[in-house]
């Protein structure tokens, strides 16, 4: 439900990123170029589904991530299946985008993250709505480039 997928040391210029979905699937897909991270991925991730049963609040699902570097870029993306509203960014995070594939709704976000160490990411259900139970976050911190 979701996935973060990266290209590591991609050619410099500009490429186009084409995606082929079955004509079955109702997907949302989202890119990001970063420059100045360090070869290799993602130094940390994770991915959790079903959060909702896991959280103490309808409202609200969380993740928790351990970044092993001050000044790491951290990037997620929260998925719902069947609406329910679009749900909102963890506030410490820039949002990328909140959309609607027609199946689902999905809000994707980052930010630099200060210090070292375990933080909880924490999505909102928007206002009048519950997070769907059928859900997945996918999360991710990139170091920067000696």
């Amino acid at each position: 439900m979701s996935q973060i997928w990266y290209l590591d040391d991609a050619a410099v210029g500009t490429a186009d990123i084409v995606a082929t979905f079955s004509d079955k699937v109702r997907s949302y897909m989202g890119v990001v170029s970063l420059t100045g991270a360090s070869a290799g991925g993602p130094t940390t991730h994770a991915t959790e589904i079903q959060l909702v049963g896991d959280d103490t609040s309808a409202t609200q699902a969380s993740i928790d991530l351990e970044t092993t570097e001050a000044g790491s870029f951290v990037i997620a993306a929260y998925t719902q299946n069947s609406g329910n509203g679009f749900p909102y960014n963890p506030i410490s995070m820039t949002d990328l985008y909140r959309a609607d594939s027609g199946s689902s709704a999905s809000a994707a976000g980052y930010q630099i993250q200060r210090n070292s160490g375990t933080k909880s990411y924490t999505w909102e259900a928007s206002d009048g709505h519950v997070m769907h139970t059928s859900n997945a976050v996918a999360i991710a911190s990139f170091s920067a480039a000696p």
